[in-house]
């Protein structure tokens, strides 16, 4: 049921001295550590000539952290050039076509909005950023997107109906037995098929794909939005789901943020939102059963499961069930 362990790239720590050598840097935190931690990257807080930078490199030899990285380079390069209302890392030099790949990024000063169901800054205001973050990523022009589909040098994946009909197939036969047997499966598979329709209404737009309170770093009144390695094509909802069902210790943020969301959009798309919020959270409610009852802290594993079982319950039942209406 544990994540795999990672196959790290022969003489990994020489490579990386010989880099961070070369572009005179100094890092800030040890390569050993994210070794023992199993992570499939190093990265690290670096100085440079007496300013700040962030450095990050692949430290693994498997497919998909390298197409990973790649993706991130390219997304932030792409975003860089677009209309956005939040902050995201500044290229300063990367290496996308050499293994192992690596990027330089200007460092933002800051603290972290939360980690792993601890959410560190409570007042709501916050909120407000993340949706504006949500909308700013949606309103990218699907031209704007179409260059960065042409691109054949990176990997940026799409996931529709059967994407997620696969997905939610996987975690329901991968989840432990004695979890399992208090979901009911067939009715689960009854309501995406009858919800099917609603996912061909609604164009892809570009996500974050790991809109988590770890990747968000608070600088004053300014949102940075970190780590884009999981960027990919997706339904307007998803984002929104996958930051809701990790704020299940947190019911008055959960509520006040999807209402945000919808009170941003057009009337003709109320409907199509409360229908795909409830496939997509079952499905983010099944992930948090198969993955992240095992990488959170033991103390939040039962409480994990019970919000998840409930989720899933309440969105088989109605949209108002599901948030509390």
């Amino acid at each position: 049921m544990f994540p795999k362990k990672h196959r790290f790239i022969k003489s990994i720590n020489k490579i990386i001295k010989e880099k961070l050598k070369n572009l005179n840097l100094k890092p800030l935190k040890n390569l050993s550590d994210f070794i023992k931690k199993n992570k499939r990257f190093y990265s690290t807080p670096c100085f440079l000539e007496g300013k700040k930078f962030f450095f990050k490199i692949l430290i693994t030899n498997e497919i998909g952290p390298a197409e990973a990285i790649r993706r991130e380079i390219e997304i932030l390069k792409f975003l860089s050039v677009q209309k956005i209302k939040f902050n995201i890392h500044q290229l300063v030099k990367y290496d996308k076509k050499k293994f192992p790949y690596w990027y330089l990024v200007r460092y933002y000063e800051g603290k972290l909005l939360g980690h792993f169901y601890d959410l560190y800054f409570k007042n709501k205001k916050y909120i407000t950023l993340l949706v504006n973050a949500l909308f700013s990523l949606q309103n990218i022009s699907q031209k704007n997107l179409m260059k960065i589909l042409k691109k054949k040098e990176f990997f940026l994946w799409q996931r529709d109906f059967n994407a997620y009909f696969k997905m939610v197939k996987d975690y329901l036969q991968n989840i432990e037995k004695d979890i399992s047997n208090k979901i009911n499966s067939q009715k689960i598979y009854n309501f995406l098929n009858e919800k099917k329709e609603i996912f061909s209404k609604s164009p892809l737009v570009l996500t974050h794909g790991d809109f988590t309170l770890a990747n968000f770093v608070l600088n004053k009144e300014k949102l940075i939005v970190t780590d884009w390695e999981q960027s990919h094509l997706d339904n307007f909802v998803y984002d929104l789901s996958h930051l809701w069902i990790q704020l299940w210790r947190y019911p008055q943020w959960q509520k006040k943020l999807v209402l945000e969301f919808m009170s941003r959009l057009p009337k003709n798309k109320i409907e199509e939102f409360k229908d795909l919020f409830r496939i997509v959270i079952i499905s983010e409610a099944l992930g948090e059963l198969r993955w992240s009852i095992y990488l959170c802290r033991q103390k939040y594993k039962k409480g994990t499961i019970n919000a998840a079982l409930k989720t899933i319950n309440n969105a088989l039942l109605s949209f108002e069930d599901l948030i509390n209406l």
